[in-house]
């Protein structure tokens, strides 16, 4: 040993070869082995060690370690394959000070304590291997202030205060504990909230049996690179548990820097959370979130310019109302970024929704679900103003279906690509969801094989400012297009902007068939396509007297065009219906065809099948009558339930 060979020279300097006797060889070894000795405390001293620590999980070293912590610097607890018992708080309150304890576990036994308090700044805790409860975790007498209070928290590791700046935690593991390692901006001496705790950085953090892995509020550019475990809620839990929970409901932390966060299962308990929670964040940035068989994988409330890459739950329990990823306000939650979440739901929940707030953006969301019962609710809303959703993927496995996506509320959504599989209800615009755009297309959207009603639903005060991709824009001569796939929130009848005035019509929107159905004679329903002069498309199915109405003036004033088995008919209802010209033919009932109505000015001309057929111009007051009138519909009579319409167009002229 190299003390050894220096105290050889040190008594024997004029000859270069003497050595020590054996016995008193012996005898300095066993007192720089042994700090209770002058020599061992000297060298245990100077290699930082704490000396005098007993291993056996039973003798209280709090204080041995304290008187230690109290001359600041850099201290290690020597490794053992026992264990440090410790009763009571590790109070650090000198800058600067190290302490490294890898190979040392420490169990601490005294309820209602953290194991370290850090109140000043370029502390360094490392290695530290923590043991609390030794069975079930049991938080009773937590108040609601604990995010802020030590004397309401039980068992957590490291807890640092304001004045905590630059504190380092390269390596940390806590077992048995409420948290692992809390910091917030909680100043003790004032018993206050006191000022934000800056540059704090986490390297590894690993956790099981806790309530929560980290804890954080009132901060400025913390960091942290990997957090992995388990969480729980404890006996008595007053609120849900998470893994990674930042608290806040305005600005409290700052520029948070966040790598990778791995909660690897839920333990149960009386409260179930979202593995990760953030709130009141301005700014930052996290890499990426992944839980497995939680109930619920995040929840981001009033934050603001926040982005996070990636997020993924398997196995995913929730059964919350507000979803696996839940976004909400009770301040002010803008520019939230997500890039791609994967969920895969394994109960009857929600995979995503947006409760308030605006201008956030989700770059691609893919969820599966396993619905078990028929809802009304929705597999991904938004409400608040201006969100936006790039691309959509929602597949349900179950034997029951929901609504895949619904605009639940607000201003001037956007959703660009959806794919929907085994839906109740496809898309569900609400009344209240206004200047959205949709990139609704009928063949990405599968309905339930049993359970489904409508690829897409819409509410009447919607429709004026929803924008589908085939709604024409508003310089088109195009002026309606009407698919009869759109369901209004009834789901039963036409869309949004018709109004039916006689008979009984139905509307399959999975087929995107129109159909008058009690064989109602001069059935008919129509629309404002905002121009008397137009063209009107129409496939209808003969049966009856299916056709086209042309500007409606009132209940009984209209004219009417119609298909028979034997010849086309212009008509006019004038108090009663009136034939104005007709042309003989022979069509086959139940088969489809193509009718086209121009009306321009005074002249009506109807086409079969791209085949000009029929040309009358209005006379003897008719003309004027029936000039202006910018309303047009279907038109059937007689049809004994069965006359079909479908793939309408009405253009402007």
């Amino acid at each position: 040993m190299e003390y050894l060979l220096m105290v050889n020279r040190l008594v024997a300097v004029d000859d270069s070869n003497y050595r020590l006797p054996e016995p008193v060889v012996g005898a300095l070894a066993t007192d720089a082995s042994n700090p209770e000795t002058p020599l061992g405390a000297a060298i245990s001293t100077a290699a930082g060690i704490i000396d005098g620590l007993v291993d056996d999980d039973t003798t209280d070293n709090r204080e041995r370690i304290q008187s230690y912590l109290d001359r600041g610097g850099s201290w290690v607890v020597p490794a053992t394959t026992g264990r440090y018992r410790v009763h009571g708080a590790l109070e650090v309150h000198l800058p600067g000070t190290s302490l490294s304890a890898w190979g040392a576990p420490i169990r601490q036994s005294l309820n209602g304590q953290s194991l370290f308090n850090v109140t000043v700044p370029d502390v360094t805790i490392t290695g530290v291997d923590a043991i609390g409860s030794l069975g079930p975790l049991d938080i009773t007498g937590m108040n609601a202030a604990w995010e802020m209070s030590i004397t309401a928290s039980r068992w957590t590791v490291v807890n640092a205060y304001t004045g905590a700046h630059r504190l380092s935690i390269p390596w940390i593991r806590g077992r048995g504990f409420d948290s692992v390692v809390r910091v917030t901006s909680w100043n003790r001496s004032a018993g206050a909230n006191g000022t934000r705790v800056k540059d704090v950085s986490v390297g590894t953090l690993l956790c099981e049996n806790v309530e929560f892995g980290l804890v954080v509020q009132g901060t400025e550019r913390f960091s942290y690179a990997e957090i992995k475990g388990s969480y729980k809620c404890p006996v008595s839990g007053p609120r849900p548990p998470h893994l990674v929970y930042f608290s806040g409901t305005s600005n409290e932390n700052i520029d948070a820097s966040c790598g990778r966060a791995v909660a690897a299962s839920f333990e149960g308990g009386v409260v179930p959370g979202q593995a990760f929670q953030f709130k009141g964040m301005s700014g930052g940035h996290v890499a990426s979130l992944l839980a497995e068989g939680c109930p619920g994988v995040l929840n981001v409330m009033d934050s603001t310019d926040f982005t996070i890459d990636f997020v993924s739950s398997l196995g995913d329990t929730c059964v919350d109302q507000y979803g696996s990823i839940a976004l909400s306000q009770t301040t002010t939650l803008s520019n939230v970024r997500v890039g791609r979440a994967v969920v895969r739901m394994t109960s009857d929940g929600i995979p995503f929704r947006l409760v308030s707030g605006s201008d956030s953006r989700f770059a691609e969301l893919d969820f599966e679900v396993n619905h078990t019962t028929n809802g009304t609710l929705h597999d991904v809303s938004l409400a608040g103003t201006r969100n936006t959703i790039d691309s959509v993927r929602v597949r349900n496995v179950g034997t029951k279906a929901w609504r895949g996506l619904g605009l639940w509320a607000g201003a001037g959504h956007r959703v660009r690509n959806i794919t929907l599989e085994g839906m109740r209800v496809g898309v569900d615009v609400r009344g209240t969801a206004t200047d959205a755009i949709i990139g609704f297309n009928p063949t990405t959207v599968a309905l339930h094989a049993t359970e489904g009603l409508a690829k897409i639903m819409v509410a009447p005060g919607s429709a004026p400012s929803l924008v589908l991709p085939g709604t024409p824009p508003a310089a088109s001569r195009l002026r309606v297009v009407d698919d009869f796939t759109v369901a209004p929130e009834t789901l039963a009848g036409f869309g949004p902007g018709w109004t039916v005035q006689a008979g009984t019509w139905t509307v399959d929107y999975a087929a995107g068939e129109a159909g008058e159905t009690a064989g109602t004679s001069q059935s008919n329903v129509y629309r404002d396509a905002g121009a008397a002069n137009v063209t009107i498309d129409v496939d209808v199915k003969l049966r009856g007297l299916p056709g086209v109405v042309a500007r409606r003036v009132s209940a009984t004033e209209y004219i009417a065009v119609y298909l028979s088995t034997t010849a086309v008919t212009i008509a006019k209802r004038d108090g009663t219906l009136t034939t104005l010209a007709t042309q003989a033919g022979a069509y086959q009932q139940d088969r489809w065809y193509r009718l086209r109505v121009d009306v321009f000015g005074a002249v009506v001309s109807v086409t079969i099948n791209d085949v000009p057929t029929l040309t009358h111009t209005l006379t003897g007051g008719d003309e004027t009558k029936f000039g202006t009138s910018t309303l047009h519909g279907l038109f059937s009579s007689s049809s004994a339930g069965v006359s079909k319409f479908k793939n309408l167009r009405i253009a402007a002229i």
